[in-house]
């Protein structure tokens, strides 16, 4: 079977996310927290995110081509039988609880991998229908425009945050606030981080050193849209991660931004973990 191209991917991850925005403006805001079950993660499934992922499974089951999806949700599932599959990671909502406040940053978030090797990646703003993509490794989207991650400095940055917890994000909190142009929290990290993508964010951060914040799940499709627009993404270290994305449950660090923007927000770091923070 011809393996399929990362513009054919991409338009059936659009198409899938779509399928989930549907899904979710037709609840009725009132259901949407009612627990349906456990997700293969740990954490309660609710309705909105059993709708969204029946919705994302609906599509991707007509693929063309052997496919089998990790969904945060229902763990691993094949839904079109055959050799060497693509695969699909799949976060129904990122962010159920802003889903179930009517806060309108959420997202549906998909990437999809021939072995090891990114073919296309989407998130998918479910409040707002706007859609970060990635196709292949060099080429980003933002409602289909094509996208680049500017080379600005710290300074000049508007910068997100994910929770803030612990000390050290704390003390990093305090440490860029008074180095860049301000502080966003949107409790949503994959539309936090895929922003980066055209500079709409100059960066991304996500920290927790004895407990990071982020899964897999919650950023992997937006980094791949990230590195595709030309940012860099790590963790706080600035090295790339080291989790499976088989894996449901260890979590991440992650700092984000064009190349001069994370290299100074690493360095910021450093800074702290030097003084023992």
């Amino acid at each position: 079977m011809t393996m399929p191209s990362q513009g054919a991917v991409r338009a059936l991850l659009l198409a899938a996310a779509e399928a989930a925005d549907r899904a979710v403006g037709a609840m009725d805001r009132n259901v949407r927290a009612e627990k349906v079950g456990d997700g293969a993660d740990g954490e309660p499934t609710t309705a909105v995110d059993q709708a969204a992922e029946r919705a994302v499974f609906g599509v991707l089951a007509e693929a063309d081509w052997p496919l089998r999806v990790i969904s945060e949700e229902r763990g691993e599932l094949t839904l079109v039988k055959g050799p060497d599959p693509i695969e699909v990671l799949l976060d129904p909502v990122d962010s159920t609880a802003n889903a179930i406040l009517d806060l309108p940053v959420y997202t549906a978030a998909l990437a999809a991998f021939s072995g090891d090797r990114p073919l296309a990646a989407v998130v998918r703003n479910l409040a707002t229908h706007q859609t970060y993509s990635a196709e292949g490794t060099e080429r980003a989207f933002f409602d289909g425009r094509p996208v680049h991650c500017p080379d600005q400095s710290l300074a000049e940055a508007v910068l997100a945050f994910g929770p803030i917890r612990e000390p050290f994000a704390q003390q990093a909190l305090l440490a860029v606030v008074a180095r860049s142009r301000g502080i966003r929290l949107f409790a949503c990290p994959s539309w936090s981080l895929a922003a980066v993508a055209d500079g709409r964010l100059g960066g991304f951060l996500g920290l927790g050193q004895k407990r990071p914040v982020h899964r897999l799940f919650d950023v992997l499709a937006a980094a791949l849209v990230v590195e595709a627009a030309g940012g860099v993404v790590t963790d706080h270290e600035g090295n790339g991660w080291q989790v499976s994305r088989h894996d449901l449950t260890t979590a991440v660090t992650v700092v984000a931004g064009g190349r001069h923007t994370h290299g100074e927000l690493l360095g910021v770091l450093r800074e702290l973990m030097a003084q023992g923070g």
